[in-house]
């Protein structure tokens, strides 16, 4: 037998239903399309900052921190993911 879901709103009945995976990639997108974003900004304000200390120079990254910086955003991945696990209740 298969479930049929009921329709969230009772009045638009063929509207789509959206569904938690959908909604959960949206949410998640929209968040790190905002976070990049901002990171963009804030090196791109910081780069021209530095540029204009030494004539037009830009930063270089190195290796190293570039690598310190997939590290850092793997962690994160990390731990949205453990974000969707549920809690083990403990044995009594």
């Amino acid at each position: 037998m298969t479930q049929q879901t009921k329709p969230t709103n009772p009045e638009n009945n063929n509207l789509p239903q959206v569904n938690w995976r959908t909604r959960s990639y949206l949410i998640w997108t929209a968040l790190g399309t905002v976070l990049g974003v901002i990171a963009g900004y804030l090196y791109n304000r910081s780069a021209k900052e530095h540029a204009e200390h030494n004539g037009g120079q830009l930063p270089e990254p190195g290796t190293l921190e570039l690598i310190g910086l997939v590290v850092a955003a793997l962690a994160i991945v990390r731990q949205v993911a453990e974000l969707g696990k549920l809690e083990e209740k403990p044995k009594k």
